[in-house]
């Protein structure tokens, strides 16, 4: 998100590298990360294949995506692309922050519910499990 904020805010060539770097390298971060989040969050092992197969579908979207953001009309600076990747990247974070919420509050009603003696099968199977606790 800096480094995209950074390259709408200046035309500074020094700065314009600087905030490429921070692009490149949190993109790059984030994408290893989301991964190892996801699998651990699903279970069983057809819910976890299925969750990691669709997190690789929609991160390859983007170099479909990038055909139309990024035309060559636009170049060097390629203003336009560079929003709506800031917008994506704020609208991720905030389905994160969401998330890590939601699973916070998912993982008290399944300790709630073991501490009150109910069988850890009593929600479902898999990550529905009260014995099941998700990565936060």
């Amino acid at each position: 998100m800096t480094g995209y904020a950074i390259w709408l805010g200046t035309t500074d060539r020094k700065t314009l590298y600087g905030a490429l770097v921070l692009q490149v390298t949190g993109i790059y971060a984030i994408a290893g990360m989301f991964g190892a989040w996801n699998s651990n969050n699903l279970a069983p092992s057809y819910k976890r294949a299925t969750g990691i197969v669709m997190g690789f579908v929609a991160t390859n979207l983007g170099g479909i995506l990038s055909t139309w953001l990024f035309p060559t009309t636009e170049r060097p600076r390629f203003l336009r692309g560079t929003r709506t990747l800031l917008g994506l990247t704020v609208a991720m974070a905030a389905l994160i922050v969401c998330n890590s919420v939601y699973l916070f509050f998912m993982n008290k009603k399944k300790a709630k519910a073991m501490k009150e003696g109910q069988h850890p099968e009593v929600f479902g199977k898999g990550d529905q499990r009260l014995d099941f606790k998700y990565m936060i």
